[in-house]
């Protein structure tokens, strides 16, 4: 009987040790984080007003239109650099036809894969972008060539398009933004970067002819360089439409609400009305959380955010 009391005495011993341990280092953590939970100081009637970042003296944005598509440039000395924008992406898709977009983007681009500059291209949630650096001849090669394919794409190349598409997808891994952002929207519009590639093993090519057609046409792209237009420049897309960006749906539910497991770390998804107060409010939060849990607290590596 003696023995067992002693050993009920040191369970209880160690149990109360594990707990006041636990309460330290909660106290620990509440005084360290409370400071970065209060609001901010309101500022002095007398402070200096924020630095405002102006572009170089002297610089201006430049607009034009080139057969029907708005064209922005900057006179930047140096290489020239070119984007030619899409308004169409991920989000516009449905889960069976996930892919359709990025492989319209590899498709236009194998017949520029003897290009001189340097190019790419990048589909993301709502833009399907093509952007190459060069001489003013090179960028206007690759910018006339891949207007030109997405006219006439090399259907062909199908097959062997799709395989590479999967090996980019097994090469990377998806981002913790879009994990947040399918806990939010599902299996659709703006949560779909999140899910695979679907519409790659069922695609036809009139899908993808059709797909091409509708959404990567002079109507709903515009064009960014870093200098003048080059001479002979020729953007020859077809006619089409303007696609205003998908509207984001939440699952329904009962919000605010929360989720725990999946990817490792911490994210907010928020639905408002976009405006500049709204952007401003995002930056401020971005930095001020990244100094406090990248520097001052050393717990996280970085804090990013995404604004649809």
């Amino acid at each position: 009987m003696a023995a067992r009391s002693e050993v009920r005495a040191y369970d209880r011993g160690v149990a109360e040790g594990w707990r006041a341990e636990f309460d330290r280092r909660r106290d620990r953590l509440k005084h360290r984080i409370e400071p970065w939970l209060r609001p901010a100081p309101a500022a002095k009637t007398r402070q200096a007003p924020a630095q405002i970042h102006r572009p170089p003296a002297g610089e201006r944005i430049h607009r034009t239109e080139i057969d029907g598509i708005p064209t922005f440039w900057v006179d930047r000395p140096g290489p020239l650099t070119a984007s030619l924008a899409f308004r169409v992406g991920m989000a516009d898709e449905t889960l069976t036809t996930l892919g359709i977009s990025h492989l319209v983007e590899h498709l236009a681009l194998f017949p520029q894969s003897r290009a001189s500059c340097s190019f790419n291209g990048r589909t993301e949630d709502t833009r399907t972008l093509f952007y190459a650096t060069g001489s003013n001849d090179e960028v206007r090669d690759f910018l006339n060539g891949v207007c030109g394919a997405l006219s006439d794409l090399p259907l062909d190349r199908m097959e062997t398009e799709s395989r590479i598409l999967f090996t980019e997808a097994h090469s990377k891994a998806r981002g913790f933004i879009d994990h947040v952002l399918s806990l939010r929207f599902g299996p659709s519009g703006h949560g779909l970067p999140a899910y695979p590639e679907h519409g790659l093993r069922r695609l036809s090519q009139e899908q993808v002819a059709g797909w091409a057609a509708q959404r990567f046409t002079r109507a709903n792209c515009a064009l960014a360089l870093s200098g003048p237009p080059p001479e002979g420049l020729k953007l020859w897309l077809r006619n089409g439409h303007r696609y205003p960006t998908p509207t984001a749906v939440p699952i329904p539910g009962d919000y605010p609400t929360i989720t725990v497991g999946g990817k490792g770390g911490v994210g907010a998804a928020i639905l408002a009305e976009r405006s500049s107060a709204l952007t401003s409010l995002i930056r401020i939060i971005q930095r001020r959380a990244m100094h406090h849990l990248r520097t001052e607290l050393g717990v996280s590596y970085a804090v990013d955010t995404l604004s649809l």
